[in-house]
């Protein structure tokens, strides 16, 4: 959908439905959970970026060196990383428990 007129936009959630919808379609198993989202996909970027060693605020439309991208997506996604329920999960699938 192409906006013409001032007012006329797509919501967060009709976005939401066009990204699980191509992950329907890409017959990826998990494409209704919530964890797939259009804010994951921009979210998930600036994680690879900075893993590589660059600087996501230099892509994505955000103030270059902006404190809130490195609060809100980079130390959040590092935290969830070091969660040790996460590793406790990774540790009885991989024994065949979960």
């Amino acid at each position: 959908m192409i906006a013409t007129d001032r007012g006329d936009n797509v919501s967060g959630d009709g976005i939401n439905d066009w990204v699980r919808g191509r992950a329907y379609k890409a017959v990826l198993s998990n494409w209704q959970a919530m964890a797939i989202t259009a804010h994951g996909l921009r979210r998930g970027g600036a994680q690879e970026i900075a893993d590589a060693g660059g600087d996501p605020t230099k892509q994505g439309r955000w103030k270059e060196g902006s404190a809130v991208v490195k609060r809100e997506y980079l130390d959040r996604a590092q935290s969830r990383a070091e969660n040790p329920w996460l590793k406790v999960q990774a540790t009885r699938r991989a024994q065949g428990d979960a």
